[in-house]
């Protein structure tokens, strides 16, 4: 499988490099996701050249899922984005967010891992490593290209889907919301880099707690925490999504003036994360150990989550 993917992601970049001028950014970059085969991918790309604001929404018409699907979806998006950014694209804001009220993302699909328990899995090794590999990729945005990457974080926001959110620069997070690593009850460690990034982002103490006790912590905590760099709450008769749009367009309206301070400011950050590719790998290795000890008993619970998830938004995951 990641033959597959690193060969998809090498084709898309060749294409990349070669835009079509005639488009506008979002288009050229589905046009790079469909001359990756992914012609339907997990997202909806939009482009504001007035803010500098890329807008990537997860659809509505499937569970929010890192799917092995949405990962290799992901790794093309951020390998044409990298060529366009390379290309001389102008961009200042990657913004992340979620059509599915409720929910940003319940991460890995736990019906496609319960299978694997009390296994040594190939599979699973191959999936970590391409799902470490869009973390990194937009990790690196802001130290590449001085690109400030941002999850917009209402609702849900669990596993995997909170390991995406804290690879971005800066997460919003609406009052409703809440953030953890629920697979740590199943035995399973999460393994796109659950650890350091908690620990960059807030502290050791509470990256350990997040681990140990698999519980979800409000976006109030996490806010106190440090985790979630700016807490958005409702307004009169506000949804929590239209909070969110209030509340991110206005400090993005301000804070676009001094976007250079932000990026100089947490590439020192980042700057004192030297080896993170490494605690990366390290995490997958983790992860796949734990789900080749894991319990299969555990399976069971898994595919009754992963039916409620289902249930709960009547969708499927693709």
């Amino acid at each position: 499988m990641l033959d597959t993917v690193l060969k998809q992601v090498d084709d898309v970049q060749t294409v990349a490099d070669s835009p079509v001028l005639e488009l506008d950014l979002a288009s050229r970059l589905r046009e790079a996701l469909a001359a990756g085969g992914r012609a339907d991918p997990a997202f909806t790309i939009a482009f504001d050249s007035a803010s500098g604001c890329l807008d990537v929404t997860l659809k509505d018409d499937r569970l929010p899922l890192f799917t092995r699907s949405a990962v290799l979806d992901f790794q093309v998006f951020l390998a044409a984005l990298d060529a366009e950014l390379s290309a001389g694209a102008q961009v200042l804001f990657v913004a992340y967010r979620s059509s599915i009220p409720g929910v940003f993302s319940y991460g890995g699909d736990l019906a496609a891992i319960a299978p694997h328990l009390g296994t040594a899995s190939e599979e699973i090794r191959t999936y970590g490593e391409a799902a470490i590999d869009i973390i990194n990729r937009n990790w690196m945005l802001n130290a590449d290209h001085g690109v400030l990457t941002v999850a917009l974080v209402a609702g849900a926001c669990l596993g995997g889907g909170l390991e995406s959110a804290l690879s971005c620069d800066l997460i919003f997070a609406t009052s409703d919301a809440e953030l953890g690593f629920p697979e740590s009850k199943f035995g399973i460690f999460p393994g796109m880099g659950s650890y350091p990034l908690t620990e960059l982002k807030a502290s050791a103490r509470f990256a350990r707690k997040l681990l140990m006790s698999g519980e979800p912590v409000s976006a109030a905590e996490a806010h106190a925490e440090g985790m979630v760099d700016v807490l958005v709450v409702a307004e009169g008769e506000e949804t929590p999504s239209e909070a969110m749009e209030r509340v991110w367009s206005a400090w993005m309206a301000k804070e676009r003036k001094v976007h250079s301070a932000h990026v100089a400011r947490l590439r020192a950050v980042k700057a004192s994360r030297p080896h993170l590719w490494k605690e990366l790998t390290e995490n997958v290795g983790a992860m796949g150990e734990g789900i080749a000890s894991a319990d299969p008993s555990h399976g069971p619970r898994m595919l009754t989550a992963s039916k409620m998830q289902k249930r709960k938004h009547k969708l499927e995951a693709i």
